[in-house]
C-alpha cells in the first residue's frame, strides 16, 4: 500500500481485503539461491517488486507495504502483522496477526535468503523449491518450483485459523471470517520453462488450500507456480469522477445499493453479500463529509481498507 498520506479520516467496520539446503559452500548457496528468486522474478505476471527486509535472528522481518515476518524455519509460519497507517481516529483495539503456512509435506530445510529479499526453501528430495517474497503489492506471494518431473503436482496450505474459502469463478479464492472477507488469493498461475502457460486451479477441502498443477509430458521444466495470499490492507484509487459517485451515494443517507455500485465502478470486489455489507457499512461509515475533505479536487481519493477493521481515505495526489 502506498504510505504517502496527506489528510486522513477513519472508520471502523468488521472487514476482509499471501529457501535452500546448505550446498557445498557458501557462495554456491548463495548463487543457487538468488538463481531460485531470480527464475520466480522471470515467471511471474505483473511488475511487482520484491521487498528487502532485515534478517534478525531466524527470521526475515519485512516492514513496507506489507508487514511481515518470514522465518528461515520451514515448520514456522510467516506471521504478517497489521499495516500501519496514519488515521487520525484509530477506533480498533491492537488486532492479532496473521499466519501462512508454507505447504506441507515436502520436507522443507531451512531457508536462505536471496539478495532480492526473497526466502527459499529447498525440499529433502530435491524436486521442489519454495520461495516467499513480499511485495510492493501488498501481497505475500509463496511460489513453488518443481524441479523435474519427480516433484508433487499438488500443494496443500493450511488456512489460518478461523478463516475459511471459497473458490471463486475467476478462480481465485475468498478469505472469510465471521461472515465477513478478510482477504484473497489470486487466481493461481503456473509457467515452464519455456514461459508456456500450464493448467493449475485451486480447491478446498479440511481446511487448506489445494493448488493442483497439471503437468504433461511435453511440460518443460522447472515449472513456476504461485499462490498470492493478500489480507485486505489495500489502496484503492477513486478518480475525481468515481470520488464524486462515491459523494454522490454516500451523501443524504445514500443508498446501499447506490454505495455499492460506487465502490464496484473503482474496481474493488463486493462479493459475497456478507462482504458488501463489510464494506459498505465501512464507507457509509465514513460519510459524506470526511470523503469530502479527503477528494482531492480533480485528482480524487484513495480509500484503504485494513483487514483489522480499519478504513480510512486520504489524499490523492
Amino acid at each position: 500500500m502506498r504510505r504517502t498520506i496527506a489528510r486522513t479520516v477513519t472508520a471502523t467496520t468488521v472487514t476482509f481485503a499471501l529457501l535452500a539446503v546448505g550446498l557445498p559452500t557458501a557462495s554456491a548457496a548463495r548463487d543457487s539461491t538468488d538463481s531460485t528468486a531470480r527464475l520466480v522474478a522471470e515467471a511471474a505476471p505483473g511488475p511487482a517488486e520484491v521487498l528487502a527486509g532485515q534478517t534478525a535472528g531466524e527470521a526475515l522481518n519485512i516492514d513496507g507495504a506489507l508487514t511481515a515476518t518470514i522465518p528461515l524455519d520451514a515448520t514456522s509460519p510467516i506471521t504478517i502483522a497489521p499495516i500501519e497507517s496514519d488515521e487520525t481516529h484509530p477506533a480498533n483495539s491492537a488486532p492479532t496477526s496473521l499466519a501462512v503456512s508454507l505447504p506441507e509435506g515436502l520436507g522443507l530445510t531451512d531457508g536462505e535468503v536471496a539478495a532480492d529479499g526473497s526466502v527459499v526453501y529447498r525440499s529433502e528430495a530435491g524436486s521442489t523449491d519454495v520461495a516467499v517474497q513480499a511485495l510492493d503489492t501488498g501481497e505475500l506471494r509463496v511460489a513453488t518450483i518443481l524441479n523435474d518431473k519427480n516433484a508433487p503436482t499438488n500443494y496443500e496450505y493450511a488456512l489460518p485459523d478461523g478463516v475459511d474459502a471459497r473458490v471463486l469463478e475467476d478462480g481465485s479464492v475468498l478469505l472469510g471470517r465471521d461472515g465477513y472477507a478478510v482477504g484473497s488469493v489470486a487466481a493461481p498461475w503456473a509457467t515452464d520453462a519455456n514461459g508456456e502457460a500450464v493448467p493449475t486451479h485451486y480447491a478446498i477441502a479440511n481446511g487448506s488450500l489445494l493448488q493442483t498443477i497439471s503437468t504433461t509430458p511435453d511440460t518443460v521444466f522447472p515449472v513456476v507456480a504461485d499462490p498470492a495470499w493478500k489480507w485486505w490492507g489495500a489502496q484503492y484509487t477513486f478518480t475525481a469522477r468515481q470520488a464524486n459517485a462515491l459523494l454522490v451515494a454516500v451523501g443524504g443517507g445514500g443508498s446501499v445499493a447506490g454505495v455499492v455500485a460506487a465502490l464496484a465502478g473503482a474496481g474493488i470486489v463486493t462479493a459475497p453479500v456478507a462482504a458488501a455489507a463489510g464494506f459498505v457499512a465501512a464507507v457509509m461509515a465514513l460519510g459524506s463529509v470526511a470523503i469530502g475533505y479527503c477528494a482531492s479536487p480533480g485528482k480524487g481519493l484513495y480509500l484503504n481498507f485494513f483487514y483489522t477493521g480499519i478504513v480510512t481515505c486520504t489524499q490523492r495526489r
